[in-house]
């Protein structure tokens, strides 16, 4: 019984076809991202630097239990989340445009930046 050479030829070249894709397709943008900030009279770190345009899981730890620091806040964005002492609470936010914005804790004793800048 003879093989027809044209099938071993296209089996190889599908082969070849399927390898290739995987070997030198670009790798996607991430979907979200995670990022963690801690809070024990200050934040840690101060200026966060995150990509814009993906959505943001932001892990708050909070290390303390200093009634003033019972919120997060982002003003510019809305953002007013509940801080309980010696847990970490888990913001999300929808896909940021590039750009600061300010971050404090509830009366504002401890201040920082969230820095989205653009993943080109």
């Amino acid at each position: 019984m003879t093989q027809d050479p044209l099938y071993i030829l296209l089996g190889i070249l599908l082969a070849a076809l399927i390898l290739g894709w995987f070997y030198f397709r670009k790798p996607g943008a991430p979907e979200t991202q995670r990022a963690d900030l801690q809070l024990e009279g200050e934040f840690r770190p101060v200026r966060l630097r995150v990509h814009s345009g993906i959505p943001l899981h932001l892990h708050v730890h909070r290390l303390e239990g200093e009634p003033e620091d019972e919120w997060f806040l982002v003003p510019e964005l809305g953002i007013r989340e509940p801080l309980p002492p010696y847990m970490t609470t888990v913001v999300h936010f929808e896909p940021l445009n590039a750009g600061e914005f300010k971050i404090a804790c509830g009366r504002g004793g401890a201040r920082g930046t969230l820095v989205a800048e653009r993943s080109d």
